[in-house]
């Protein structure tokens, strides 16, 4: 894909490029906000902007540089280990192949584990002449404190829902966006994503198993068997966003994403319960990737989250 950024980007990238004139850029800069946003996009531009590559500026996702290093986690893994981040500090050293900077991209930051992210500090704390790393993160909580201590953060928006129509519609016209849209928290890419990967069918399947353990019909070590196997993390985004509608309908507020006996709940009732799944499933969402044991979590979760669905009226 090779596009202008779009719009919503467009505020940060004028504030980067006056940086970047004016020689004020950070040497580590952090990029953050929820996937599906263009945080890696922006991040390539800068990049762009910086090595004075045309083909990156203009987001050509094909394109390279010798003096860019995109370091992401290993085919199957979701941990950025401490050799790439070595790999990484040694690149930042060498003499730059055009005689300018040198960039390192790491994607997505959290995913260091200590002792690379340990491996990263003298770097960010003493970087290299004409060195700059962009840090790319859709949680910069689990990054180390003396990580984000020395880095610039930058957060980039969500779009509106209108904004996020009229560039995917601008796109590729004649899809129906705003269901995916919705499903991807308002994040333009993401719907791209889930439309390409099919999720609504994954997402009839995940509400087939939500019924059936309503319904008593499955359990929940059976349905936490099979969710902890699914890949990346949309599917838990879709389950927070549920269990959100589900509440905001037990509580009156009219929701959308009215499912099952908790539309008609009134007034008065103990939602406490299902607050504290909805703060679970935001925890998962955080731990995600850092070796938490997401089969007994959601185990636990589904096990709450039934019981406390089961105390409000049919």
């Amino acid at each position: 894909m090779c596009l202008e950024l779009p719009p919503w980007l467009g505020p940060a990238a004028q504030q980067l490029a006056a940086m970047v004139d004016a020689g004020q850029l950070p040497h580590a800069l952090l990029l953050h906000g929820p996937a599906g946003i263009g945080r890696e996009w922006l991040a390539r531009w800068l990049a762009g902007r910086v090595l004075d590559a045309p083909a990156l500026a203009r987001g050509d996702a094909a394109a390279g540089h010798p003096d860019l290093l995109r370091l992401t986690p290993p085919p199957e893994k979701q941990v950025l280990p401490v050799d790439q981040v070595r790999e990484l500090v040694e690149f930042l050293q060498l003499t730059a192949h055009q005689g300018g900077a040198k960039v390192g991209l790491l994607v997505p930051a959290e995913a260091m584990n200590r002792a690379a992210a340990n491996s990263l500090l003298k770097t960010l704390e003493e970087p290299p002449p004409g060195s700059v790393i962009l840090l790319v993160s859709a949680a910069p909580s689990r990054l180390p404190a003396t990580v984000l201590s020395r880095c610039h953060r930058l957060r980039l928006p969500v779009p509106s829902a209108a904004q996020g129509q009229a560039w995917l519609s601008a796109q590729e016209p004649g899809v129906d966006w705003a269901p995916l849209l919705a499903l991807a928290g308002n994040a333009p890419l993401r719907a791209m994503r889930l439309r390409e990967a099919e999720f609504d069918a994954a997402v009839a399947e995940l509400q087939e198993d939500l019924g059936a353990l309503q319904q008593g019909r499955e359990s929940t070590v059976a349905v936490a068997r099979r969710w902890a196997r699914l890949p990346g993390g949309d599917w838990l985004d879709w389950l927070y966003r549920r269990m959100a509608g589900e509440i905001r309908s037990a509580l009156g507020a009219g929701a959308e994403m009215r499912t099952g006996h908790l539309q008609n709940a009134g007034d008065g009732l103990n939602m406490e319960p299902l607050f504290a799944c909805l703060r679970e499933i935001a925890e998962l969402r955080r731990l995600q990737g850092s070796g938490i044991n997401m089969e007994l979590a959601l185990a636990g979760l589904l096990a709450r989250w039934r019981a406390a669905a089961e105390t409000l009226p049919g």
